[in-house]
């Protein structure tokens, strides 16, 4: 801190503006949906299975514009990584399809990370960090 000498409303000694707060973020909420955004946690062959994640910050306020990643953990423990950006709603959504020859099974929706510039990612404060689908 310093002394306004000048009185030009600056600090002498003061390099320039305040850095932006820290914002810390974390999932409040993972989900398996259908296409309309309704819940569904089944599957048949040759459909398209939806997911959604929030992210929100310490204050529990949408966070927009950060990057989730999730991995997808098929029933062999094979896994496929997914990013997608949260909208100005805080929900990421992510899709994949599924093939009449995918392996039937449980899936399991894995969140592996959150970024975002000026932001840190709270693992520890997650509400959700997985959840399954069953493929019939």
């Amino acid at each position: 801190m310093g002394i306004d000498r000048n009185l030009d409303g600056v600090l002498d000694g003061d390099t320039g503006s305040v850095p932006p707060p820290v914002v810390s973020m974390h999932i409040a909420d993972l989900i398996i949906t259908d296409s309309s955004g309704n819940p569904k946690s089944t599957f048949t062959r040759g459909q398209t299975v939806f997911w959604r994640v929030l992210v929100v910050d310490q204050n529990n306020l949408r966070v927009s514009g950060a990057s989730v990643t999730v991995d997808l953990v098929a029933p062999n423990n094979t896994s496929t990584r997914f990013t997608a950006t949260t909208r100005t709603d805080g929900w990421s959504l992510f899709s994949t399809t599924t093939k009449q020859n995918t392996a039937r099974g449980t899936y399991t929706v894995r969140i592996n990370s959150v970024a975002k510039s000026n932001a840190t990612y709270d693992r520890s404060a997650n509400l959700k960090s997985s959840t399954t689908y069953t493929i019939q």
